[in-house]
């Protein structure tokens, strides 16, 4: 809680224990943990943040009475925004509000987030991530085949191999792979942003808003994906 915010908005409207509690929750009515939630005045000033936990609740205490906004912000969920207001001097206002998952959002995904490497994948992919760094491209092939065998519907994987054939100077495949990425989950944020970036390359400012408003929504509070966003409507 921003307790400077609060203080001034107390002081205007007089002390009070008003509380708003909200829970979060997914179209089947199940809590969603680790959701982004903001509470702001009147006026639009932040008075704090929380991130859902326990049955997917956020609570904001020690408010005065007055018209509220609450924000929820969760990766591959529509951002919610909605007006809660606390009438008495020590009122309690309890808020459900239900996500709606983006386009190509698989829930069940969203809910348990996305596939583990295993440690031999992952120590293969790590090995194809130093080559390419190195500037060893066949050395970095070898390492990403056998990770792509060892886990074939793992989006990191995909993600690399993206970024493999973008050094290969071979866009396409690149692309390929990064959409498979994101077919597997729907809110890997480089591989959103790395099509944006692409789609924009491409002269296709509209589909790089899309991918770049996704990559945004996956990972609120990554801001090269907001400046990414804002070069795009330029």
């Amino acid at each position: 809680m921003c307790s400077s915010d609060l203080k001034g908005a107390q002081q205007a409207q007089g002390d009070s224990s008003g509380s708003i509690n909200i829970r979060v929750q997914l179209p089947d009515k199940s809590a969603y943990d680790n959701a982004v939630v903001t509470l702001r005045n009147f006026q639009g000033v932040s008075l704090g943040t929380q991130v859902t936990s326990g049955h997917g609740q956020a609570t904001f205490q020690a408010l005065p009475a007055s018209r509220y906004t609450v924000e929820v912000v969760a990766p591959g969920f529509e951002t919610i925004t909605e007006t809660v207001e606390l009438t008495i001097k020590g009122g309690q206002e309890y808020v459900v509000l239900v996500l709606k998952p983006l386009p190509g959002t698989d829930v069940s995904l969203a809910r348990s987030g996305p596939p583990v490497l295993a440690p031999g994948a992952q120590k293969e992919l790590n090995k194809a991530i130093e080559a390419l760094r190195a500037n060893k491209p066949d050395e970095a092939k070898k390492h990403l085949d056998k990770a792509v065998h060892s886990a074939p519907a793992n989006p990191d994987v995909y993600y690399i191999l993206g970024m493999y054939y973008v050094q290969a100077k071979d866009d396409a495949h690149a692309e390929e792979y990064w959409k498979k990425a994101i077919q597997i989950y729907p809110m890997h944020a480089y591989s959103l942003s790395a099509l944006g970036s692409l789609a924009l390359q491409n002269g296709q400012a509209d589909q790089a808003i899309a991918y770049y408003k996704r990559a945004v929504q996956t990972s609120p509070d990554a801001w090269r994906y907001e400046a990414q966003l804002g070069q795009a409507y330029l």
